[in-house]
């Protein structure tokens, strides 16, 4: 087994490399770690799990991928997904 953790662009403590910022709606971050993923280990299976923003991240990617009729991971795991994120924006 192997493990990667995808730290969003400017959160966690990870400083900015250029102008971009995180979004939650942009799933460009996640499919760049799972294509360098499934390029550095060919055989192995990939398995995605997300927490709160992270899965709404992850959520997208998932969406995007499948309209274009790729299917790049064996599984995901969502946990505590805003399902209405504007919503749960305005209640914090």
């Amino acid at each position: 087994w192997r493990c990667v953790a995808l730290n969003m662009r400017g959160c966690n403590g990870v400083p900015l490399s250029n102008a971009k910022v995180y979004c939650a709606a942009n799933a460009e971050d996640v499919r760049t770690a799972v294509n360098a993923c499934k390029s550095r280990y060919p055989s192995a299976p990939i398995l995605l799990a997300g927490y709160s923003l992270g899965t709404y991240v992850i959520g997208t990617y998932l969406a995007e991928e499948n309209s274009h009729g790729r299917d790049p991971v064996a599984g995901a795991v969502l946990v505590s997904c805003p399902l209405d994120p504007h919503s749960s924006h305005a209640g914090l």
